[in-house]
């Protein structure tokens, strides 16, 4: 996981930038069935808690 971190860190110049990729990212899952989402919103979480990225406000429904 790491790797990834490293590379999405260097991508976005902020942790606020970086954390609105991740809302959009859980947003555009939320319009796709169980079987296109897989592991998905439960890895982006993973990262997030990774990056110590605050979730409050995230809906991961």
């Amino acid at each position: 996981m790491y790797p990834l971190i490293e590379r999405l860190l260097t991508h976005f110049e902020t942790a606020i930038q970086l954390k609105q990729h991740l809302g959009n990212i859980l947003a555009w899952l939320r319009d796709r069935t169980a079987n296109q989402t897989d592991y998905a919103a439960v890895n982006l979480l993973n990262l997030s808690s990774h990056l110590k990225t605050d979730i409050r406000g995230f809906d991961c429904s």
